[in-house]
Formats: structure tokens, C-alpha cells, sequence
């Protein structure tokens, strides 16, 4: 399922193993409800993470330029705001650093309202690192990591998709 927030696929809050029970009952009815056809082996249970900024990281084997690798807000926002930077991977941290700071991500990682700056250090050796599978696996054409939630101390890739 792409995109799962969509369709009921997703459930946060859960805080006890009556809440994974609904919550696992709710996603199976509501995948069932809008793909009558899905498959589903099962759902995935993971730690929340409650704060930080949704971004994506992304590669595609474009075949003019070869691999690419993206950078740019997620979540939702992706397909709305359209913020995003594009290089030809691999790139060095130096390039993933200035792919940030090319997007509206990068300005909200600075510090903010009261809040500390964002980890865009994690940010930029994530960028670094995707570019590198992307460039050494040609048999991938795409990678979605979306979001990745960048935090304080860290980034967390939450939901991701690969074509090979």
C-alpha cells in the first residue's frame, strides 16, 4: 500500500495491547475496504516517533541522467508543496548539505520558535548514503524513504519503498 494514511492504513497512539488489537483490526478493514484485491501478509507495529520534521529522501535511475537522489519535505507535503533538490548520485556530504539548504526543509531544521536546530548532520550522511546505493545498484529504480522524521539528535526513516 503506498500510501497508507490515505486509506485508514495508519494508527498512532497506541498505548496498550488493547489499542493493537483495534488498531490492527481497523488497518485490515479499512486495506480490505479500498483494495478488495490487496494481499495482506500482515501490518507493521513501530515505535512512534512524536517530534520532529517529516522529510523525504528519494533515488530514481533516471535513464538520461542515471541514478538521482532527492531531498526535500515529506510526508504529505511532498505532493503539495513540491520542495525538493535533485542530484546526480553520488553525492558528497558538501552536495547533500546544500541539497538541504536548497529546500524548505532546510530552513525549518535552524533553530526555531524555542526549539534547538534539527540534526541536519544525520540529514546529510542519510543523502550521502542513498546516493551511494543508488549509484552501486543499478537494478534499483527507485527508493522512497517517506518521511524520514528528522529530530534533534537524529533522523528515523518510518516508511520506505523500493522498486527494483
Amino acid at each position: 500500500v503506498l500510501h497508507k494514511t490515505d486509506i485508514g492504513g495508519v494508527k498512532l497512539n497506541i498505548t496498550s495491547s488493547d489499542d493493537v488489537e483495534k488498531a490492527f483490526d481497523d488497518i485490515v478493514s479499512n486495506v480490505r475496504k479500498s483494495m478488495a484485491n490487496a494481499r495482506i501478509d500482515g501490518v507493521v507495529l513501530q515505535e512512534m516517533i512524536s517530534d520532529g520534521l517529516e522529510t523525504i529522501i528519494g533515488t530514481v535511475n533516471d535513464p538520461t541522467f542515471g541514478p538521482t537522489v532527492m531531498f526535500g519535505m515529506g510526508g504529505i507535503t511532498v505532493q503539495v508543496l513540491k520542495d525538493v533538490s535533485f542530484r546526480v548520485a553520488p553525492v558528497c556530504k558538501s552536495d547533500a548539505l546544500d541539497m538541504i539548504e536548497e529546500t524548505l526543509a532546510g530552513k525549518l531544521m535552524k533553530e526555531f520558535r524555542g526549539r534547538g536546530p534539527l540534526d541536519e548532520d544525520s540529514v546529510a550522511d542519510a543523502i550521502v548514503r542513498f546516493s551511494w546505493l543508488a549509484y552501486n545498484h543499478p537494478e534499483i529504480k527507485s527508493i522512497d524513504a517517506n518521511p524520514m522524521i528528522v529530530g534533534v539528535h537524529g533522523s528515523t526513516v518510518v516508511d520506505a519503498r523500493i522498486l527494483l
